[in-house]
């Protein structure tokens, strides 16, 4: 590989600047490709992004997506999507190319012979709840899984539920990367409105003597938000941040969950702030509250997010006892577990354990910290893909 490999990240959907897109092509550059991100373009967002000094964010118009008829759009979209995505890689001669959904995995294809190929498969498709033409549709984008040379997936649990949907996958060169951002240091950002109100939440909180948690990322039911704050007011010493879009399902969920413990003035909701924003936001709080009640498979295995950029900050965690790392976070003891699915009484057993540990809190904090850096950051993670990628 010479300083000049260039490596293509394709990915069916607009492009912003968050993971793992984002933090995979910033590993890239540091292990010496220049990387070009290719996506939807939309409203708001530039065509051309200079997201690092080696790597850029190309966001493709796509005419079909401004029909207003939507079974058609979604027919066209993909098509043109991969038209043009099949011109820029003619065009660049990519010497990698990563497919980060399964909508692109049918470029793995279109690659050249010296190209590397790599299918990255974020999330098991939710075949289960999707309607039948849903699901005959998506039946079709996976026939492409297989059409690279290696595939990378979050967990095992994932990768082996790829591989029993498409046994093809077997005969690849295949790899576990968590859904982890980087080690790179947290460095303070100028907050959004959002995030100057969910900082000067924490900031309070802390002067109330409160033991501070935050729930970050989608919010319902499914995700254990009643549990989580129905068992956080229960405990006096504790108080709840919790960071995500608004939406009815969120809304509901969340008023509900108020409702049903009387209101509680140590629980904050605050609309979703950047992701650049999170770090510095998160580094001030306790914990993090991490669950997916596991109604379907793709939820059920999960490598969400949330419970590595938690680490990373140097929160202890908080989240069910059937956690993608729970092996690795009870030999650290910087969790306080609760059985799945949550409960506001198990949550709230939780909580209160950590309320006991107050004076172990910042010893807790460190070894997260460390799990991280020493286990679970991307560098970590991506470093077997990255030397496989290297030996041509």
């Amino acid at each position: 590989m010479s300083s000049n490999s260039l490596a293509l990240l394709a990915c069916g959907q607009p492009i912003y600047n968050v993971p793992p897109l984002v933090n995979v092509a910033l590993a890239l550059q540091e292990a010496g490709f220049m990387v070009l991100v290719v996506g939807y373009h939309r409203d708001g967002l530039p065509a051309i992004e200079k997201l690092a000094p080696r790597v850029r964010i190309l966001r493709l118009r796509l005419r079909s997506r401004l029909i207003p008829f939507g079974p058609l759009r979604k027919l066209l979209a993909p098509a043109e999507f991969l038209a043009g995505c099949r011109s820029v890689i003619r065009k660049a001669k990519p010497d990698a190319l990563l497919a980060f959904n399964d909508l692109a995995t049918p470029l793995l294809k279109t690659a050249g012979p010296e190209c590397r190929t790599v299918a990255w498969l974020l999330e098991y498709p939710e075949f289960e709840r999707m309607n039948p033409l849903s699901r005959a549709a998506l039946s079709w984008w996976v026939r492409f899984w297989a059409s690279g040379e290696a595939v990378v997936t979050p967990t095992n649990q994932r990768m082996a539920l790829h591989c029993g949907h498409r046994p093809e996958l077997l005969a690849l060169a295949t790899f576990i990367v968590a859904n982890s951002p980087r080690f790179a240091a947290i460095s303070s950002s100028s907050l959004s409105t959002n995030g100057q109100e969910a900082a000067t939440w924490l900031a309070a909180a802390r002067a109330r003597g409160l033991i501070t948690a935050v729930h970050a990322g989608a919010i319902g039911d499914r995700y254990g938000i009643g549990a989580a704050i129905q068992g956080v007011a229960a405990v006096p010493e504790a108080g709840l941040l919790i960071l995500g879009p608004d939406h009815p399902v969120a809304a509901a969920d969340v008023r509900r969950a108020l409702e049903a413990c009387g209101g509680c003035n140590r629980v904050k909701w605050v609309r979703e702030v950047p992701y650049r924003e999170l770090p510095t936001i998160l580094q001030d709080a306790d914990v993090g509250f991490v669950h997916y009640v596991g109604d379907c498979l793709n939820t059920r295995f999960s490598a969400p997010g949330k419970l590595y950029e938690y680490l990373r900050a140097g929160l202890a965690v908080l989240t069910d006892s059937e956690s993608c790392e729970t092996a690795a976070l009870a030999a650290a003891d910087c969790v306080a577990f609760f059985p799945r699915p949550a409960t506001s009484q198990s949550v709230g057993a939780a909580v209160e354990l950590l309320v006991r540990r107050r004076h172990e809190l910042d010893a807790m904090k460190d070894r997260a910290r460390r799990l991280f850096a020493e286990r679970l950051c991307l560098e970590r993670q991506i470093l077997p893909l990255l030397q496989w990628l290297r030996r041509r």
